[in-house]
Parts: C-alpha cells; sequence; structure tokens
C-alpha cells in the first residue's frame, strides 16, 4: 500500500467532515562508527499518519504511528469529541481546492536501494583513509514518501531521497577534525575526500593554541555558513516572525542590511534538494530572499498569508502547524576559491562548523555558539595552527555587512527532519570571509 492509498482509506473514516490528511512513510539505513569499527546498524521502516477534521471553523488534530486500521478508527472517534469542545479559530485558512499530482522531484533510485553493505564499505573506505581507531561518525540514507490529501479532492504525493556521510577524526595529542558530504543521490557519496580532509584537519589542529578574545577576521568554511544563514532565514524571514515583532526587516524591506555581493535565494526548483510543494500542499518555486544586501520580503504559509492579508509563498514547514521557513535556501556564488580566501588574509581564524547556536537578540539577528572540529589560525596567507575552540556572540546584521569575499564552489548541505517529521531539504552553501566577527571568550580544549 502506498501513502496516497491510505490516506483514501484515513479520508474515508472521517467521511462526514472536512478534513485534511497527511501520511509519511520513511525508510531509514543507519550505520554509526566509532574508533574505527561499525558499532550501530539499524534499518526502520516507518509510517506516520496525520488528519485534521474541521466543523465550520473549529478544527482538531491527531498523530498516529503505523498502520493500524483500529487506531485510525480510535483517532477519527477522539478527533469527533474534541471537535465539540474547540473554540472557533478566526484565522484558519480553508481547504486547498482540487489538484493532483504525483513528483519524484529529488528523488534517486540509488539512494533508495543503498542497503547495510553500501553503508559499510563506504564507512570501509573512511578507515583505510584515517589512523586506527581515530573515526567516528555516522553514514545514512533516507527514502521519504509523503502524501497529502483532503475532503476537497487535493491528492498529492512526492517520493525523495537524502544519503549523508559524517567523519570525526580525534587524534591522541588533542586534534579534531571534521567533514562530511550530503546529496540525494547516493552515488554522489565519496568517502575518500572527505575522511581524508577530516583527518587532515585533525592532523593540523593538534596541540592546539590558545587566542585571546577578541574581534577578529575569520572564514568560515561552508558548513558554518549553512549554520548562520539558517538563521538568518528563520528569524528574519518567516512571516510568523514578522507577526510576532521579531523580525530585523519588518518595514523595512528593501533596505540595505547586509553587504550587496550577498544573494540568497531559496531554491526548491534548482538546487540538488528539490520540492514540488510545502507541507500544506502549497506549489514551492524559487523565490529571492536577499539581492545586494536588500531583503525583499518574508515567506508566507496559508494562516500567516491570511494573517497579513498576502498569499501563500509555498513555505510551510510543518503539518497542521504555522512557521513557515524557506528550508532550499542557498548562498549564489561569488567569484573566489577557499585557497584565494586564505592566500589573501593577513590574519584571521578559519572555521571548519560551528555548533550550540542559540539566539539572544532576535532583532538584531544576534547570535552565541561555539567553533568545532577545526579552528586554525592564518597569517601571511598560510593556515600557520590549531586553536583552541571559541565562543562567539555576534550579530549577524553586522557580521554580514562586512564580506570581503564568496567562493565560487558551493556545497550541498541537507537535513532529513523538520519539527521531529522526516521532510527532506537543503541547499548549496559557499565559503565565506567576514572582516569582523567577535569571539568574547576562549575554551581548553
Amino acid at each position: 500500500m502506498t501513502p496516497l492509498e491510505f490516506g483514501e482509506e484515513i479520508l474515508r473514516a472521517a467521511k462526514g467532515y472536512a478534513a485534511e490528511v497527511v501520511v509519511v512513510r520513511y525508510r531509514l539505513g543507519l550505520t554509526r562508527f566509532q574508533q574505527s569499527r561499525i558499532h550501530q546498524s539499524v534499518e526502520q521502516d516507518a509510517w506516520w499518519s496525520g488528519l485534521r477534521l474541521r466543523h465550520g471553523s473549529q478544527w482538531a488534530t491527531q498523530w498516529w504511528s503505523g498502520m493500524d486500521r483500529d487506531r485510525l478508527r480510535q483517532a477519527v472517534d477522539h478527533l469527533r469529541t474534541l471537535l465539540q469542545h474547540r473554540e472557533p479559530d478566526p484565522n484558519l485558512p480553508p481547504l486547498l481546492p482540487a489538484r493532483t499530482e504525483h513528483a519524484l522531484t529529488g528523488y534517486h533510485t540509488a539512494t533508495e536501494e543503498a542497503d547495510a553493505a553500501q553503508r559499510a564499505e563506504w564507512v570501509h573506505r573512511v578507515f583505510q583513509e584515517t589512523p586506527a581507531e581515530s573515526a567516528y561518525g555516522a553514514a545514512h540514507t533516507l527514502t521519504m514518501e509523503t502524501a497529502i490529501l483532503n475532503s476537497e479532492g487535493l491528492r498529492l504525493s512526492w517520493q525523495a531521497t537524502h544519503a549523508h556521510l559524517s567523519v570525526n577524526v580525534l587524534t591522541a595529542r588533542g586534534g579534531a577534525g571534521w567533514a562530511e558530504c550530503a546529496h540525494p543521490d547516493a552515488t554522489r557519496i565519496h568517502p575518500e575526500p572527505v575522511a581524508q580532509k577530516a583527518r587532515q584537519k585533525a592532523e593540523r589542529s593538534e596541540n592546539a593554541r590558545d587566542l585571546p578574545a577578541g574581534t577578529y577576521r575569520v572564514i568560515l568554511e561552508p558548513l558554518a555558513v549553512a549554520e548562520l544563514v539558517g538563521f538568518i532565514g528563520w528569524l528574519g524571514f518567516s512571516a510568523r516572525s514578522v507577526i510576532e515583532g521579531m523580525s530585523p526587516f519588518e518595514n523595512r524591506w528593501g533596505e540595505t542590511f547586509f553587504h550587496p555581493s550577498l544573494h540568497l535565494v531559496d531554491m526548491p526548483e534548482d538546487s540538488p534538494y528539490r520540492a514540488p510543494f510545502d507541507a500544506e500542499g502549497v506549489p514551492k518555486r524559487t523565490f529571492p530572499l536577499v539581492e545586494a544586501g536588500k531583503p525583499k520580503g518574508p515567506v508566507y504559509d496559508l494562516r500567516t498569508a491570511a494573517r497579513l492579508q498576502a498569499v501563500s509563498t509555498g513555505h510551510a514547514q510543518a503539518f497542521f502547524e504555522s512557521y513557515p521557513y524557506p528550508a532550499h535556501l542557498s548562498v549564489l556564488p561569488g567569484d573566489h576559491t577557499l585557497d584565494t580566501l586564505i592566500a589573501t588574509t593577513e590574519q584571521g581564524i578559519l572555521v571548519t562548523r560551528l555548533h550550540y547556536l542559540n539566539v539572544t537578540d532576535p532583532r538584531h539577528l544576534t547570535l552565541t555558539g561555539m567553533t568545532r572540529d577545526g579552528t586554525f589560525w592564518v597569517e601571511d596567507g598560510k593556515i600557520r595552527y590549531g586553536l583552541k575552540n571559541l565562543r562567539f556572540h555576534t550579530s549577524l546584521l553586522e557580521a554580514f555587512q562586512h564580506i570581503s569575499g564568496i567562493t565560487r564552489e558551493r556545497i550541498p548541505v541537507g537535513q532529513s527532519e523538520m519539527y521531529g517529521m522526516p521532510w527532506i531539504s537543503g541547499g548549496l552553501f559557499p565559503a565565506m570571509r567576514l572582516e569582523r566577527f567577535h569571539f568574547p571568550t576562549t575554551t581548553q580544549f
């Protein structure tokens, strides 16, 4: 049975009500390794179903796992009871009209067919490129089938895939290096260069030195850029953040907030991570967010569009919830290479990736977090030595005003869930040099 077929069963069980149905089937393969040994290999084939019943402007939702018909009947009975006690919702958007679409956007057979033996082969090739007992990480593949239906005749289905390999090399002298590769097509996962990059970073970061707190020039590799840009998309461009008064761009769209070299585009049609429609079934289109440093406007789902008298831009990222988000965000390329960014840096910090990010001031896009798994001091155009990790606290509004270089090369950075549900998305990210990035404290590791 397909998710679309099971969705039809759910609609029949909910006959007599206006109804929306989501059915997600996902097949996950995961192989974890530590100390250069595989220690876990699992396969999961799971179903999640969601139903929202409506009576006028009253509504109630229920989620359940599996395909058990008894659970389906229990869910419908429970929702009928809930509806009797719900207050009307004046902002409930109407059901989408009838439309049929069956998409394989972002789907690759090679990824669906990759099994435990294939993932073990990737890991074996990692071990061949790394010192004994030094490699940690995971290889995983995901196939997602999603069906969205409603009682007005909407019938949508989408299949997509995601493959990912991450490698963290740790050395006896305190070195740590991280590298990863992600793509919807498993044939694009190349373990050797990933492992080599992680190993080289680990070896180069051994015997890391202290650096005083302060404001420094930074060269951010693509994984670090993706982390920061994702927060710009979430805090700055969600119509929900506009409604809640958190977006710094509110009533100032079209003004220059960032360096003119910065162009951000939500690209569900043109990147490896493509998607035909959003979590409400609204068609997705390429959407410019920042052009030459100027934010263009927010992204909407059905509910926020109704509240702000706009039209959904196809950015719903949560089923039956409302927090629109540009989940296929990409940074358009510049004209540098990573080597030239390093070679033209008199003094600065090279950052592999960031972690433990938190928001301290959404109105100024101010974040705090730490560097991790490969932080280096650059001087006179060369990487000189590894640095102990640093905690940053900086406004992205300020930091991204001082861009001094963006690379031509971009890498896919993807994710396989949104708000706890399987939902494949991602974009393309370059490396970037920023002239001012504040590190208020240091660490001992």
